[in-house]
């Protein structure tokens, strides 16, 4: 049987793809949303496995104190809550028993992040690297420097950008002797590695590392950056 909810306003309608014992899973107009609920008994809601998600107050039946694990579940359940443990088939959390004002508030946080969404896939697949595109790079989504031996710490290092789908992260730097936000190694590389650090991490540490949340003249500058790369 499949479990649809159209949204009687705009006439969008989820459809049920699983369910779990604390999470289910719904697709929407070819997108992916999860309800899940986190330790402790708080319902989540998001797109797929995004930074754009939401939660919700707290809800006892699902608190932690009421997960069971026993034996003669069906294989392919470690356990359930409390009150799924006489279903025959597990149903996890739906949005009219957990969320605040059910399917009102799962379409409500649909549309108004969808924009959102959409606006930073366009915006990643549209940044391009020496001519590729980020997916077609070795390791995939991260950009990587050559490895520079760094004297001082008597280390190979290398600079790196994590860029993934929803979003940018600042330049970092990985050894054997250290890793993460050490910029002052950024002297160590190509004046092309300074200017991203100038660019990015400002960007980073002013919570704007989501695609969506970029204004054009920011997301323009990265993309330009980007195009330029030298290793």
């Amino acid at each position: 049987m499949i479990n649809l909810n159209t949204n009687e306003t705009t006439k969008q309608t989820a459809m049920e793809v699983s369910t779990s014992s604390c999470e289910t899973i719904y697709r929407v107009e070819g997108k992916t949303l999860r309800l899940w609920i986190i330790t402790g008994g708080q319902p989540a809601l998001g797109f797929d496995y995004s930074p754009y998600e939401k939660r919700y107050p707290t809800i006892e039946k699902w608190n932690d104190k009421h997960w069971k694990v026993r034996e003669n579940f069906p294989r392919n359940v470690i356990g359930c809550y409390d009150h799924q443990v006489d279903q025959k088939s597990i149903i996890g959390p739906k949005p009219d028993e957990v969320l605040p004002d059910g399917w009102n508030t799962f379409w409500a946080f649909y549309n108004a992040n969808l924009p959102k969404v959409q606006l930073a896939i366009e915006r990643y697949h549209d940044l391009q690297c020496n001519g590729h595109f980020l997916d077609d790079l070795p390791k995939k989504g991260c950009i990587v420097s050559k490895k520079i031996r760094d004297k001082e710490e008597h280390t190979l290092v290398t600079a790196e950008i994590a860029l993934r789908p929803y979003s940018l992260a600042p330049v970092t730097f990985s050894s054997n002797a250290y890793c993460g936000r050490c910029d002052e190694k950024v002297s160590l590389f190509n004046s092309w590695w300074a200017k991203a650090q100038k660019i990015l991490n400002p960007l980073h540490d002013s919570n704007k590392y989501l695609w969506s949340e970029l204004s054009e003249e920011e997301y323009q500058s990265v993309k330009y950056l980007l195009a330029e790369f030298k290793s």
